[in-house]
């Protein structure tokens, strides 16, 4: 990539425009511009029709005495938008909006946005992830491209328009081809000279981009930042995580099958900690040590998993650098970057865990889904539930989907299956209490430090109060019913 230079002595590449659009990013507009996907049947495909529909961004179009109406999150009439005469819905859900003026908009479930005129060519967009650009069209020859503050146009000779786009603070250029894939809302860069002749940058309308090189390999840019590349047989080489973790990723071609295998896994992470695991005679090995993980790479999604064979888990890498294990009964937790449990699924109970910052081991929100309920530390480091329960101690969490508070001797266990235990040891004489809930039953163990054991069974009346129904004592091997 060059830096902006006169006319004369120098080019620009693809990749300078693609910055250039995310210079400025909202001074173009500071209102919110409303655009749905409304072209002629051939483009914009089947529409669904109804008296309401919800905008991408939480508010609600409302077709009312004869009209259309918006209303924001805040249940407000917009009255900017009183000159809508028409709205419209796709099977997938982008919206489609008409003004009186004729202009065309779209917005689609992915929260971009599109703007087209009466000829149906796109004069404006705003991307999910807030970037956003212009159109300004000579019949059907685009003339100029805006992105921000900064104007793209398009050199003539004659009246013929080149491929040259001269920008207009530095007065730099570029040659290459700009296209707008009104269908999907793409955004299409070529670089027809120079040291990046034959890329194409796509600018997708998710926020994510695609750049394709002319030996066909690729990179890809999402939303988030994740960048993975690709050699030019497709296979995924590279993984670039925001947190600046890299998992660089080998292939050997099998002749016999004609089949790409994942020979190599590196991992590199931002403190400066490398680990290499590699394929050999069919085994892996870490660092040179044989391992119990076996590696497999999905190039499509962008994703990675291993298999630790000892227990049968399968760990699948998620987009944010974390990672969704799932074990051998298809019981399924999620582990963050962070290396922290944040959900747990055993059959169809849930539960979600929150942590005040990255490196805690212990959550400060717990959301029971399995039992309806949600605990939340207090200012004094009380748990405290939304049934009006509190609990002092520490919180910890299994991948089995159980938490339990620990506080000194006392220990209040929440099993995944509503099932709880509160242990309690004596400082005083050694004994040790464990009551045990399940449902409207109570279940009592008292073990005293000589041996003895006395059991207890009750059940809880409406009033909250306990009755026992039975009790059972054990002594030097003898057991007694009372």
């Amino acid at each position: 990539m060059s830096d902006s230079k006169p006319l004369e002595s120098s080019n620009k590449s693809s990749n300078d425009i693609d910055s250039d659009s995310q210079q400025k990013e909202g001074e173009s507009d500071s209102q919110k511009v409303w655009v749905a996907e409304l072209f002629e049947e051939m483009i914009f495909g089947s529409k669904e029709k109804t008296n309401s529909y919800s905008s991408a961004d939480g508010g609600i179009w409302k077709q009312e005495t004869g009209h259309w109406n918006y209303y924001n999150n805040s249940h407000s009439l917009e009255e900017k938008y009183l000159d809508v005469v028409d709205v419209s819905q796709d099977q997938v859900g982008n919206l489609a909006i008409k003004l009186k003026n004729g202009d065309l908009y779209q917005e689609k479930i992915d929260g971009s946005q599109l703007k087209f005129n009466d000829k149906n060519k796109c004069v404006g967009f705003r991307l999910s992830d807030g970037k956003n650009g212009q159109f300004i069209w000579d019949g059907d020859e685009l003339e100029a491209y805006t992105a921000g503050n900064i104007v793209w146009q398009r050199a003539k000779e004659g009246d013929k328009y080149l491929d040259k786009w001269v920008r207009s603070d530095s007065q730099s250029y570029w040659v290459g081809k700009i296209e707008f894939d009104d269908k999907t809302g793409n955004l299409v860069l070529t670089d027809i000279d120079g040291d990046d002749k034959g890329d194409v940058i796509i600018h997708k309308t998710d926020g994510s981009k695609e750049i394709i090189h002319a030996n066909q390999s690729r990179k890809i840019v999402l939303a988030n930042k994740l960048e993975g590349q690709y050699d030019a047989n497709g296979n995924l080489t590279k993984l670039t995580y925001p947190d600046k973790t890299i998992r660089e990723f080998g292939w050997q071609h099998d002749e016999k099958t004609n089949q790409y295998i994942l020979n190599s896994v590196v991992v590199k992470r931002a403190d400066g900690s490398v680990n290499e695991h590699k394929l050999i005679d069919g085994a892996w090995y870490l660092n040179d040590e044989k391992e119990k993980n076996q590696f497999t790479v999905d190039s499509k999604k962008m994703q990675y998993s291993y298999v630790d064979t000892a227990t049968g888990s399968i760990w699948t890498s998620r987009l944010d650098n974390g990672f969704d294990v799932v074990k051998t009964n298809d019981d399924e937790y999620t582990v963050n970057k962070y290396e922290q449990i944040t959900q747990v699924k055993i059959g169809d109970k849930t539960r979600e865990y929150n942590y005040l910052d990255s490196d805690s081991k212990k959550p400060s929100e717990i959301y029971d889904k399995a039992n309806n309920i949600i605990w939340k530390l207090d200012e004094d480091n009380n748990w405290v539930s939304d049934k009006g329960e509190k609990i002092k101690g520490k919180a910890i969490v299994d991948t089995n989907g159980n938490y339990s508070f620990v506080d000194g001797n006392s220990t209040k266990i929440f099993h995944i299956d509503g099932t709880r235990i509160d242990q309690i040891k004596s400082e005083i004489d050694g004994s040790t209490i464990e009551r045990r809930f399940i449902e409207k039953k109570i279940e009592t163990k008292i073990t005293h430090a000589d041996g003895a054991i006395r059991e207890y069974l009750a059940i809880k009346n409406s009033n909250g109060s306990e009755q026992i129904i039975s009790e059972t004592r054990h002594y030097n091997g003898q057991k007694e019913i009372w």
